[in-house]
């Protein structure tokens, strides 16, 4: 929903121009959710969103809510996008867009593995489109 509706989330992080740290009318660049995973791949914590705001009249981003901080002993796995830019009224996610996120996801998992010159475990060994450059043969 954050990067379907910029807007709900300036208002939930309280980006407008009088309150953001930019001058003009302060657009999202990216929003970050991240989550952090053991050593066995088991989530353990799930972090709440980062945002990265500017403005044309801006020469850097600015950034909103919390650093993205995972417990010790884990890894920080974050998802970026940018948000949407001039989405169409009538614009909906296909059904099936979250199993294609997560096959993405597993996909990059496996080439990490492959570009290490390893095998990768069987759960992660699957067809797909992955990571789009790597030191392994497709």
């Amino acid at each position: 929903m954050a990067l379907h509706d910029p807007t709900g989330l300036k208002d939930e992080y309280d980006i407008g121009p009088d309150t953001a740290e930019v001058e003009g009318d302060p657009q999202i660049a990216l929003v970050i959710k991240s989550f952090c995973i053991t050593d066995q791949n088991e989530i353990v914590s799930d972090l709440p969103l980062f945002v990265f705001y500017s403005s044309e009249q801006a020469d850097k981003n600015y950034t909103a809510g919390p650093d993205p901080d995972c417990p010790s002993g884990t890894t920080e796995i974050p998802s970026m996008l940018p948000p949407f830019k001039d989405a169409p009224e009538d614009f909906v996610y296909p059904e099936d867009f979250r199993g294609l996120m997560i096959n993405n996801l597993i996909c990059q998992i496996r080439d990490l593995y492959r570009n290490m010159g390893e095998r990768p475990p069987k759960q992660y060994d699957i067809d797909g489109f992955g990571k789009p450059h790597g030191n392994f043969d497709r």
